[in-house]
């Protein structure tokens, strides 16, 4: 499988969605297990859902 280098996430971007859910108390890299989903639709929109254990918020971080 190859990866389009365009559909990777900016680490500003998952931090900040991060500190939206955890209150800011730790940074994403202190997790064990998260998941990172990349999506790409028909029409060309690209989206990103990063899944958290145990985290029932959703918190979201646009540029």
């Amino acid at each position: 499988m190859t990866v389009d280098r365009h559909l990777l996430v900016e680490n500003d971007l998952i931090e900040a969605a991060y500190k939206v859910v955890t209150k800011g108390k730790k940074t994403v890299r202190d997790e064990r297990q998260v998941e990172l989903f990349l999506f790409e639709y028909t029409d060309g929109f690209r989206c990103a859902v990063l899944m958290l254990p145990g985290t029932r918020l959703t918190g979201a971080a646009v540029k």
